[in-house]
């Protein structure tokens, strides 16, 4: 049996009692979606993503660059779900998820812009209990299959200003990571061995995005839209391609309002289309077959 059908098999053909794990998407699926914005952006809820030159979701805002720059962050995200009657909480993890260099290319209209996020986390730990039969007698099992790792998403855009109020962007995408899977299974029956089976799996993908961003007279108001259109997810075991995830096309738009003098209020949302990656993930997984639903993220707040 090949080490990745093994370690399909202790995920889901046993009945489950999940001890712990990061996402129930990052078992079969890309993983946790992660959020390349700024500090700025997460402070205001994601309200001021799609106008942020240092967020990396509208390529267009590149365009605000007027001299080099740079900016790094580190975050620690707290969680908790619940699946049937199984809860868990204090899921703890922290991670640099979002690192940002731009500037203004010769004092032309045109700037640049490279930053490194994280597309998606991918770790996790999830134990399992149920009965394998050896030899023809049923035996209890224990199963264990955990994951560290991550795809982080490399981007380099341009941003043309074409007019002082209307600005215009491209970027390009590389997706990639890895992540070690190791899955254990342990007999109770002493009599029998206990085994290990470990993976190194590596993910390759490529992406494309476009945008602007429009600034009515006196910079009171701001509409920006931004889309985003990623290639397949290729997963890869001992340089032999295991499977490909369609990832999302996704459409993101912004409106931001000055209020009053030094205050603004701004919303983004995005609408990423995760259902495109359910044939296959549901392919050969007859037993609790998997579904992937389109998302909407929405984040709004008030900077004074």
């Amino acid at each position: 049996m090949r080490p990745t059908a093994v370690v399909c098999a202790l995920v889901l053909c046993v009945s489950s009692a999940v001890a712990a794990q990061n996402s129930v998407y990052g078992i079969r699926g890309v993983g946790f979606p992660g959020q390349p914005v700024s500090v700025r952006a997460r402070a205001l809820g994601g309200g001021w993503a799609m106008f942020d030159n240092f967020s990396a979701i509208n390529p267009a805002t590149t365009a605000s660059f007027a001299s080099l720059s740079v900016t790094s962050m580190y975050g620690t995200t707290v969680r908790s779900y619940s699946i049937d009657t199984t809860s868990v909480s204090g899921l703890v993890e922290t991670r640099f998820p979002h690192t940002m260099l731009g500037g203004n290319i010769g004092g032309t209209p045109l700037s640049f812009a490279a930053s490194l996020s994280t597309y998606a986390e991918r770790s996790f730990d999830v134990t399992t209990v149920g009965t394998s039969v050896v030899q023809g007698n049923p035996v209890q099992v224990e199963d264990r299959v955990s994951s560290d790792g991550g795809i982080v998403d490399v981007r380099a855009s341009v941003g043309w200003r074409i007019k002082r109020n209307f600005l215009v962007g491209a970027g390009f995408h590389v997706i990639n990571g890895s992540s070690r899977i190791r899955a254990t299974r342990e007999f109770i029956d002493s009599d029998l061995r206990t085994f290990n089976v470990d993976n190194d799996i590596s993910f390759e993908g490529i992406g494309v995005s476009t945008g602007f961003l429009w600034r009515a007279p006196g910079s009171r108001i701001q509409v920006s839209l931004a889309g985003r259109w990623d290639d397949k997810l290729e997963s890869s075991l001992e340089d032999e391609i295991a499977t490909d995830i369609d990832l999302p096309v996704s459409v993101s738009g912004g409106v931001s309002f000055l209020i009053a003098h030094n205050l603004r209020w701004s919303t983004s949302g995005t609408w990423p289309k995760w259902s495109v990656a359910t044939a296959e993930l549901a392919a050969g997984t007859a037993v609790n077959p998997v579904r992937a639903f389109d998302t909407w993220q929405i984040g709004t707040g008030i900077e004074f």
